[in-house]
């Protein structure tokens, strides 16, 4: 077990899933890199529509990663029928959760923005976004089911192959629609929510596809053989993943707010934040798919019975992602208007941007510590006690938020910089439960 426990082999199990989560973040950023080219209206419209999205996305996000933590348990035990089980279960569940939030994301969407957005241009750019982009629910949930299992059981190469197909599907239909070439019209915001759709139609295929081909590989796992419905499984599913979905869904609910809030600090501020919100996801990129290997491996030891090697791996993982992130934070400080240009061409929304790019560069090394830390948490499975955690450092961070941008009036550089209040509460809390914590003797029911 020992050389589960090394650099090497805590990369060779993160790597891929760092291809893996740049699916869902880079169909969001590449839609900011290409709309910043549009106008700023456009580029303000879609920090509201892109967020919005996120956020009821999140519930199936947070499901299919209670999956990930049963998966890779039940892998550890040598419990290799239960994982097909798993699997198949979540994805009933998954289309079914689809079906609600394509309905609120379609249908009420009107109804839920008009009263937080003072904009009525961007209020109407946005609601033309998601008309097109709340079909991504049904076939982007399935993705993120079929990543759940290949993490799980540790094989995430298939993970990278199907995000660089999904980063080239992005990039050509975003470039087709949103600017009309090809012979298609100009469709603007719009286009970038169709260009999202039709790339998560092509993962989905991609792993239907590849799945099927391996089928002898996998044949002990059972999957998609479509069974009956298993009550008693939904609920040990439902206890690991409610507390994670809990999670995603208030913290993105909160940067949510966060962003309302920069709104009515003006058009530009949001326009600006949406840059940076972007080159945000970038950098946690290696991160999440740190804290993605950590509940996967921390959730597999302990299904050995290994608790004892749990700190020492989760340490030997703070450093790996520590490394990935100074890497970009450094080329962040040294050419900070390279990655700015990326998502827009308009010169006085970079030389605003650079400050505060400044300061999310640094919180976000506070963030390669702390989300190892409390990725660990949610592996040892009492994903209740990392949704509390969360809860706690929201209110907390909401409330730095608030006094900063409506309070005192702060610059918007300031307000970005209680991120770093965030992470540090977060991180702390997540550290004093892994410490002092009785993680040891939690069980799965």
């Amino acid at each position: 077990m020992q050389k589960e426990l090394t650099y090497k082999h805590i990369w060779k199990v993160a790597y891929p899933l760092i291809l893996g989560g740049m699916a869902q973040t880079f169909i969001n950023v590449l839609d900011v890199a290409f709309l910043g080219r549009v106008d700023e209206t456009a580029l303000a419209a879609s920090a509201i529509a892109t967020m919005f999205f996120v956020v009821l996305f999140v519930p199936g996000l947070g499901f299919s990663i209670g999956t990930q933590i049963l998966i890779a348990r039940y892998h550890g035990e040598g419990k290799h029928p239960q994982i097909g089980k798993v699997f198949n279960h979540t994805l009933y569940f998954i289309q079914i959760l689809a079906l609600g939030l394509f309905i609120m994301g379609k249908y009420w969407v009107r109804e839920i923005l008009e009263p937080m957005v003072q904009s009525e241009v961007i209020l109407e750019e946005a609601i033309k976004y998601l008309n097109y982009r709340s079909w991504g629910f049904f076939l982007g949930f399935a993705a993120t089911v079929f990543r759940a299992f290949y993490a799980g059981i540790a094989d995430t190469k298939v993970i990278s192959y199907a995000t660089i197909l999904m980063a080239i599907t992005n990039y050509v239909f975003n470039d087709i629609l949103i600017f009309g070439k090809l012979g298609m019209p100009a469709m603007g915001i719009e286009g970038a929510a169709i260009a999202s759709i039709i790339t998560e139609v092509v993962a989905v295929l991609f792993y239907v596809v590849f799945t099927g081909m391996r089928h002898n590989k996998y044949s002990s796992f059972r999957l998609l053989p479509f069974p009956k419905l298993d009550i008693e499984e939904y609920v040990k599913v439902m206890r690991i993943s409610t507390p994670i979905m809990l999670q995603y869904l208030v913290s993105l609910a909160v940067w949510f707010v966060f962003f309302l809030i920069i709104e009515r600090m003006g058009q530009t501020e949001l326009a600006i934040s949406n840059v940076i919100r972007s080159i945000y996801m970038i950098l946690m990129i290696p991160l999440m798919g740190f804290g993605s290997a950590t509940n996967t491996l921390v959730s597999n030891l302990i299904g050995q019975g290994k608790h004892h090697l749990v700190m020492q791996l989760i340490g030997r993982t703070v450093v790996l992602s520590f490394i990935a992130s100074l890497a970009f934070v450094c080329l962040n400080l040294i050419v900070p208007s390279f990655g700015l240009s990326v998502f827009t061409d308009q010169k006085p929304i970079i030389e605003a941007a650079i400050p505060i790019l400044y300061v999310v560069s640094g919180s976000i090394l506070v963030f390669a510590v702390a989300l190892i830390l409390v990725s660990g948490v949610s592996g040892t499975g009492n994903t209740l006690m990392t949704f509390v955690l969360e809860c706690i450092t929201l209110g907390i961070y909401l409330g730095a938020t608030y006094l900063m941008a409506i309070e005192w009036k702060a610059s918007l550089t300031w307000v970005w910089a209680c991120e770093f209040v965030y992470f540090a509460s977060m991180g702390l809390g997540a550290y004093l439960y892994l410490r002092f914590g009785n993680w040891r003797n939690f069980q799965l029911k």
